[in-house]
This record gives C-alpha cells, sequence and structure tokens, in this order.
C-alpha cells in the first residue's frame, strides 16, 4: 500500500457515488442495484493506512481461514470483527476498505465514508460492516443511517 494515494471525497454530484480500485485503475459510479454483482471482497483497499512515529492504535494483520489470506485491521475492535467473520459459517470473504461511498455535494458534516468491512457471505450477499465503540455509536448514527440507505440501493445489507 505505500506510495498510493488517499482517495478524494470530493463529489461534485448532486447523487452519492462508489469509488473503488478494479484492476489498479480508480472507478466511480453511481449507486444502483448492478454494483451488487462487483466482487468488492476481491477489490485492493481503497485507501493507504497512514503512520506515523507513537501511534497509539493496534493495527496489523489478521491471517483468515475463510480468505486464506491477510486482512488487514487499524484497532484491537475490528480484529475482533475478522475473527468473527472469519469462524461465521455464513462468510466466504472479508476484505478491508473497498471502496469509498461520497456524498452528494451539500451533505451536512459528511464528504464521504470509507466502510471497514466489505464480507461476501454463502448466499451471495453483501455485508458492508462499520466498527465503532459502543460509546461511539451514537455520535455516527447519520452516517450508519446513509451507509445503510447505500447499501439498500445497492442490494446488499
Amino acid at each position: 500500500m505505500a506510495g498510493r494515494t488517499q482517495p478524494t471525497y470530493f463529489n461534485a454530484a448532486d447523487h452519492t457515488v462508489i469509488s473503488y480500485r478494479d484492476a489498479d485503475a480508480s472507478v466511480e459510479r453511481p449507486i444502483s442495484a448492478d454494483l451488487a454483482t462487483i466482487p468488492f471482497e476481491d477489490a485492493p483497499p481503497a485507501r493507504a493506512v497512514p503512520s506515523w512515529k507513537g501511534k497509539n492504535v493496534y493495527e496489523g494483520d489478521y491471517w483468515a481461514a475463510t480468505t486464506r489470506g491477510f486482512v488487514h485491521h487499524e484497532s484491537f475492535l475490528e480484529r475482533e470483527y475478522l475473527m468473527a467473520a472469519d469462524f461465521d459459517p455464513s462468510s466466504l470473504a472479508c476484505c478491508w476498505q473497498p471502496f469509498v461511498l461520497k456524498w452528494p455535494k451539500g451533505t451536512k458534516g459528511h464528504r464521504g465514508h470509507v466502510p471497514d468491512y466489505f464480507c461476501r457471505l454463502g448466499n451471495g450477499d453483501g455485508l458492508v460492516v462499520d466498527v465503532k465503540r459502543p460509546d461511539k455509536v451514537e455520535a455516527n448514527a447519520q452516517q450508519f443511517a446513509m451507509t445503510r440507505e447505500v447499501c439498500e440501493r445497492m442490494a446488499v445489507v
């Protein structure tokens, strides 16, 4: 991930768009039901992990049996989610931050959002996951609602 630029969250459109990487090319599309067929579980991360001396979070890579490879996490809480998803028989694959949701111009207080994980379930459905501490859930309620609305339009959970 070194050398990659951070994604831009600017969206000049008056509708939500999704930005992701496909074969090392950046793709930006409006939200639609056909996005449910994109294998986001195989997508590279949409952003690089910032790092600095003295950073006081636990980040690393978890080896997941379901994907037979490493999946990144930025905290103990994210690692706990990965472990639970890895042991869940309905989970076939899980990847870290595969896309950016860019909210429409003028969306108060929000430029965009990078969900923490995307998981592919055994029935073919996708699952978008945001990992937050319980004391941060209320403060992020609007972001969760906006993400849920996009997922419903994309036909993923």
